[in-house]
């Protein structure tokens, strides 16, 4: 098992396509944590975080639109509008 393990990284993760996917993750993890983190502030003090949740906690495809309505873009998107 350790030995496909190790064929997988020398060889998929070199690629230039893999390498941006595998770079990602670092930055959304860090971008989800942020993300939770300040709904959790606003819910603690008693505000309503239903929008929050659903633009900032779920995954949406990278288009202008979504950029622009401040939505959390993933490399692995579920919804492609407003999930609503």
């Amino acid at each position: 098992m350790l030995s496909l393990f190790q064929e997988f990284v020398k060889s998929y993760l070199q690629r230039p396509r893999e390498r941006k996917h595998s770079a990602y993750y670092e930055k959304a993890h860090e971008e989800s944590r942020t993300n939770i983190e300040k709904i959790e502030i606003k819910f603690n003090q008693g505000e309503n975080v239903t929008n929050e949740i659903l633009a900032k906690l779920l995954p949406y495809s990278d288009t202008p639109s979504n950029r622009e309505n401040g939505y959390w873009i993933s490399i692995a998107p579920a919804f492609s509008s407003d999930v609503r």
